[in-house]
């Protein structure tokens, strides 16, 4: 399956032009590739590690096979390679040290530190392109007269910086989905930590322009917090009444967000980069926590 549905990929871009829809043919493709890696995954008493590496090789394996066959857009096959790389190399890595850090703590700290640098995401993706403003330093540089400007390069370099935006953020919301039950198996700490990066992720849409921008990383947020509840469903029986009624509450914010005026607001702008910095400025402190870090040190100080 994972074979007819690259091949299909392929086919759609190339043969047929359908480019977004090679794209999400590509995205299956992949993920049939991860679970044909789990079912041939060896036994062992590494009984996580062996299945992550090798759907992560799986997954790897598919997405470049993918990258290359298909047309344009192939920038949007990058977060399957990513994912697939991520956990080839942490699975590894724990079958290789089973003394060293456990697979939840490892890609507990990979997911923060991806959110924490998402602010750079933006530049990230202009800087990939060519095009080029050059900066005014005197009064000379105000008055003189500009360069042509050549529109079908901009175009293209947009499209391109669109592209590598929505891989990266893509990217971004596939580690949510996919970490955030694992962060939640650390305990209090580590759901809080799934929490407030799905909340980081949400509020990052502000500074996007595009529909697809913003609608990709406000579904990555609600399916982080969808798969955040379902782990703790499932790791935590007694968190359930609780649970219920944060959800209750949460669904009774967001239909009084929903019905207020959506006319642009400065307060509401400046609630929102409050609510962002107070969501990056305890995501590591909830890191240092969820992994044990600080009940290392205060054992070592101690």
């Amino acid at each position: 399956m994972a074979a007819a549905l690259c091949a299909g990929a392929i086919v759609l871009s190339r043969a047929q032009g359908e480019h977004e829809a090679g794209v999400g043919v590509a995205w299956l493709g992949a993920g049939y590739a991860a679970v044909a890696g789990v079912m041939f995954a060896p036994g062992g008493d590494m009984w996580f590690a062996g299945p992550l590496a090798a759907a992560g090789a799986g997954a790897l394996l598919a997405g470049v096979v993918c990258l290359i066959g298909l047309g344009p857009g192939r920038t949007l096959a990058f977060p399957p390679i990513v994912v697939g790389a991520l956990a080839l190399g942490v699975g590894v890595y724990v079958r290789s040290t089973p003394d060293g850090l456990a697979p939840a703590p490892l890609l507990t700290t990979v997911l923060a530190l991806v959110v924490l640098a998402g602010s750079a995401f933006p530049w990230l993706a202009l800087g990939a392109t060519t095009t080029r403003v050059d900066q005014l330093f005197s009064a000379a540089d105000i008055t003189a007269d500009p360069d042509d400007i050549e529109r079908a390069r901009v175009a293209a370099d947009a499209r391109v910086a669109h592209e590598i935006l929505l891989a990266i953020s893509g990217t971004v919301g596939l580690l949510l989905v996919l970490v955030a039950p694992l962060a939640v198996s650390l305990g209090v700490t580590g759901t809080l930590l799934a929490v407030d990066a799905c909340l980081i992720v949400v509020l990052r849409t502000r500074q996007y322009r595009t529909g697809s921008e913003v609608l990709l990383g406000l579904g990555s947020g609600v399916a982080g917090i969808a798969a955040t509840a379902v782990a703790v469903l499932a790791f935590h029986a007694d968190w359930r009444p609780t649970l219920a009624v944060v959800l209750a509450v949460v669904g009774a914010v967001l239909l009084v967000a929903t019905l207020s005026p959506s006319a642009p607001s400065v307060r509401r702008g400046r609630l929102g980069d409050v609510l962002e910095s107070v969501a990056l400025l305890t995501l590591l402190p909830l890191l240092v926590v969820a992994t044990g870090l600080f009940d290392r040190v205060r054992e070592l100080i101690g």
